[in-house]
């Protein structure tokens, strides 16, 4: 067999045809991971409000519907891992955050309790 047979033409063209799709489709896989990636530094980061928190979760959301859209197979499964990312991000942030609340009430607490021994010397 030979590449430049006339038989083999149309099938050659084929296979450069899906080998160009599927280019196509990794570099899109590739361009939505690396937004999913961006997104999940940003959700570590953004201020505590509502809007910029609204704004990286909806950014991931439209990721996620384009790939829906193209019709990627098991994108169910990817979407977990995404979200348990997402989870694991907000659950340090969390963390974080109580512990800081935690600390400015205990320090708050001290100071009061300071004061109170002061009045009473």
């Amino acid at each position: 067999i030979r590449w430049d047979m006339p038989e083999m033409s149309e099938w050659v063209a084929s296979l450069s045809e899906l080998i160009s799709r599927l280019e196509e489709r990794v570099e899109t896989l590739l361009n939505a991971c690396d937004s999913i990636d961006g997104c999940l530094g940003e959700l570590a980061s953004v201020e505590y409000k509502r809007e910029e928190l609204e704004r990286v979760v909806e950014n991931v959301q439209k990721t996620v519907d384009e790939l829906s859209l193209a019709g990627y197979a098991d994108l169910a499964s990817w979407v977990k891992v995404v979200e348990n990312k997402m989870a694991d991000v907000l659950t340090v942030r969390l963390e974080e955050a109580l512990r800081a609340w935690i600390d400015t009430l205990a320090a708050a607490d001290e100071r009061d309790s300071n004061e109170n021994n002061k009045d009473i010397k």
